[in-house]
């Protein structure tokens, strides 16, 4: 059977574009990326990747692994996830996106009472602007996302998310008393 860290370590490569962005993805070390490779070239029997230039692509039948491996992937995580919420207790690892000042200001926060009410819960974090973000959620990179949106009406998300807001932050704007706005009150 297919190690599911070698496969996901090949769908991640696909998504990524290099071995080092995928070993800074997963959280592992470029020569760990390039084992889980091998391993899984190896098993089958034929490569999964080949030398291109300074750096490596995707075989075809490594495309079409990664393409089925991700599905697979996600129907695992799915039934993990379903069989996990029956316990009752939240489990598993999670990450987050978001932007410093939302990291810092409501999701660093909230870890103490999440670590005392779901003490098998995993958080990580990544900054990243919110259009990034977006995408990354869109295709499941993460699981969820801080977002800040400074325009007059909500993102515009894709239909497959779902949004929520969690707070309305206000704007200081500082200038110099003399300054012929400094006395209008906003």
């Amino acid at each position: 059977m297919i190690d599911t860290l070698a496969l996901r370590t090949l769908v991640a490569l696909d998504s990524a574009g290099s071995v080092t962005a995928t070993a800074d993805a997963l959280g592992y070390t470029s020569a760990a990326i390039s084992h889980q490779l091998q391993k899984l070239s190896r098993y089958l029997g034929s490569p999964v990747t080949e030398r291109t230039g300074r750096g490596i692509a995707l075989t075809p039948m490594g495309r079409e692994l990664s393409r089925r491996g991700a599905e697979l992937l996600q129907d695992l995580e799915s039934l993990e996830t379903d069989a996990r919420a029956r316990s009752g207790e939240p489990r598993g690892r999670i990450t987050v996106g978001g932007f410093s000042t939302g990291i810092r200001g409501v999701l660093v926060p909230s870890l103490p009472l999440l670590k005392e009410t779901a003490p098998e819960l995993t958080i990580t974090n990544i900054e990243e602007e919110p259009d990034e973000l977006i995408d990354m959620v869109t295709v499941g990179r993460i699981d969820a996302s801080l977002i800040f949106d400074w325009r007059e009406g909500p993102p515009q998300l894709p239909s497959t998310l779902n949004s929520e807001l969690i707070t309305v932050d206000r704007a200081d704007i500082v200038m110099h008393r003399d300054h012929h706005l400094a006395s209008r009150i906003w």
